[in-house]
C-alpha cells in the first residue's frame, strides 16, 4: 500500500527555507538534500514540488540539527518570506488589505498547503480560520501546524507591525514558553490545548491596506494560481507526466520534438499523440505552454536579459517571444520584468 503522504505536493521552493536554517546552524546544506534524497537540480525546475513524505523528512532532519532550546517552527519561521510561498505570497503581498489577502489564501490554499482544509466561521466581531489536517505527519505534525498558522502572522509586517493582528490557538500541549513563539506570534496570542487549530483575526482589521499593495500585480498572478488550481483538479496523468518531461528537456537544453519525447516513452509519436487528445490535449500546446513558464521562471529568477530568456526558451526572436508570452500570460516580459523590478 503506497504512502498517504506521497499523494500530497507542496512547491519545491520550501526546500530553500529548511535549507537556510541548517546552513544558519553551521552545517553543508548538501547535508540536507543527502539525507532526503532531493535533486537539486531538478528542485529548480519550473513548477517542481515535493511531496508529503519529502516534507516530513526535511522536518526530521531539521529537528535533529536545528537549536534544541527554541521550538523549530519558530526557527523555520525566522527563514520564511512570504514570498517563498511563490506566486500565492505575491497575490497576498499585492493584495489591497487584509480581507482581499484572506480571500486569496482560502481560495488558493491547495497549491502550497494541501496537507490542511481551511475554512473561515464568522463569530461575533471575530473571523475565525480553522485549520483541519488531512493527513497525519506523525512526530513533526505538531511542529507543521504551529509553522503553518505561524506563517500566516508574518502579513503583519505589511499591515501594522505594532498592533496584535491575530490570535493562533493550537490542540496541542505547549513544549516551550510561550515567548519562544515570539518570531511569529505575540506570547500572549499564542494558546495551547484548544478545542482545534485556529486563527482568530477582529473583524475591525480586515479593511486594512496593505504597504505593498498592486492590485494590476495580484491580478496578473492571481490568473495564474486559477490555472494551478483548474490543473489540480483536473489534469490528466498522461498529459501531466508529458508535462513534466518537457520542463525537465528544456531545462536541460534538450530537444522537444515529439519523436524524441516519444522515443523516452517507449512509444511512437502517433500513439503520443492519440494519448494527449484524448485528455484533451495537444503536443505542440504543452510545448508552448513549457517554454512560456521556463521564459516566467527566467524573468522571475535570473538577470539575463528578455532577450537571452527568449532564447534560451527557445523562440527564434525577441517579437515572436513577446508575443507568445503576452498571449498566454496576460503581460509582455518586458512588463513583468519591470514591475518586479519596480
Amino acid at each position: 500500500m503506497s504512502d498517504p503522504l506521497t499523494l500530497f505536493r507542496f512547491p519545491a521552493q520550501y526546500v530553500e527555507v529548511f535549507e537556510a536554517l541548517v546552513v544558519g546552524r553551521g552545517f553543508p546544506a548538501e547535508h540536507l538534500y543527502e539525507r532526503c534524497q532531493l535533486n537539486k537540480l531538478e528542485l529548480e525546475m519550473p513548477g517542481a514540488t515535493i511531496d508529503g513524505q519529502q516534507l516530513k523528512q526535511l522536518l526530521l532532519v531539521c529537528e535533529e540539527l536545528a537549536d534544541p532550546a527554541r521550538p523549530l517552527s519558530a526557527q523555520l519561521l525566522e527563514h520564511f518570506p512570504m514570498t517563498a510561498h511563490g506566486t500565492l505570497g505575491v497575490v497576498v503581498l499585492t493584495s489591497p488589505n487584509l480581507q482581499a489577502a484572506l480571500n486569496a489564501a482560502l481560495k488558493f490554499y491547495p497549491v502550497v498547503v494541501p496537507a490542511y482544509e481551511i475554512s473561515q466561521v464568522e463569530m461575533g466581531n471575530e473571523l475565525h480560520l480553522i485549520f483541519r489536517p488531512r493527513c497525519d505527519f506523525g512526530a513533526v505534525s505538531e511542529t507543521l501546524t504551529e509553522t503553518v498558522l505561524g506563517a500566516f502572522n508574518s502579513i503583519r509586517r505589511y499591515i501594522r507591525p505594532d498592533i496584535p493582528l491575530l490570535a493562533i490557538h493550537l490542540i496541542h500541549e505547549a513544549r516551550f514558553p510561550a515567548s519562544a513563539y515570539s518570531t511569529f506570534s505575540d506570547p500572549d496570542r499564542i494558546l495551547f490545548g484548544q478545542p482545534c487549530n485556529k486563527i482568530v483575526i477582529p473583524r475591525k482589521y480586515l479593511k486594512l491596506p496593505l504597504t505593498t499593495s498592486n492590485r494590476a500585480t495580484m491580478q496578473q498572478f492571481e490568473q495564474q494560481l486559477e490555472r494551478q488550481i483548474q490543473e489540480l483538479q483536473q489534469e490528466p496523468a498522461f498529459t501531466r507526466q508529458i508535462r513534466s518531461m518537457l520542463e525537465q528537456l528544456l531545462r536541460a537544453g534538450k530537444s522537444l520534438q515529439i519523436d524524441d519525447v516519444a522515443a523516452q516513452l517507449n512509444t511512437s509519436a502517433r500513439t503520443l499523440s492519440r494519448r494527449l487528445n484524448e485528455e484533451g490535449h495537444t503536443f505542440k500546446d504543452l510545448v508552448n505552454e513549457a517554454r512560456i513558464n521556463y521564459a516566467e521562471f527566467l524573468l522571475l529568477n535570473s538577470q539575463k536579459t528578455v532577450g537571452q530568456i527568449g532564447y534560451a526558451a527557445g523562440f527564434t526572436n525577441d517579437s515572436s517571444f513577446s508575443r507568445a508570452f503576452r498571449k498566454r500570460k496576460g503581460i509582455s516580459p518586458t512588463e513583468l520584468r519591470r514591475r518586479l523590478q519596480s
